[in-house]
């Protein structure tokens, strides 16, 4: 093989490696489905995911589905807080989002009982 083409090859190869780099991921998904007591989705609740180990925190909300989503959250445990007023807030910890795959964390919101005065 010649000097130029080898050094053709080596700049080739060279070109792809922060491609091949950027494709390489540490991350995971969270999603979820927020419902009511009777099972009717919980639109509009603030979702919120908090890393146990870094204290990061990610916000969302819920759709009209009452469905919610977090791509691409750093691997480790999770707590989930959900809230949304005129109902309790829930909190469901101990979520463990893993490498390239989507962890479902579902939650059941109660009313706040009205208080009369």
């Amino acid at each position: 093989m010649s000097r130029s083409t080898h050094t053709f090859l080596l700049c080739l190869a060279a070109a792809f490696l922060p491609t091949t780099a950027r494709a390489q991921t540490v991350t995971g998904n969270l999603d979820g489905h927020i419902t009511d007591p009777a099972g009717g989705a919980v639109p509009g609740a603030e979702v919120v995911a908090h890393g146990t180990a870094t204290g990061a925190e990610r916000t969302t909300r819920t759709n009209q589905a009452g469905y919610f989503e977090m791509p691409f959250l750093p691997i480790g445990a999770y707590d989930v807080t959900v809230s949304l007023k005129g109902f309790a807030t829930t909190v469901a910890k101990g979520n463990d989002v893993m490498l390239n795959k989507t962890t479902t964390s579902t939650s059941v919101s109660r009313s706040r009982p009205c208080r009369h005065r």
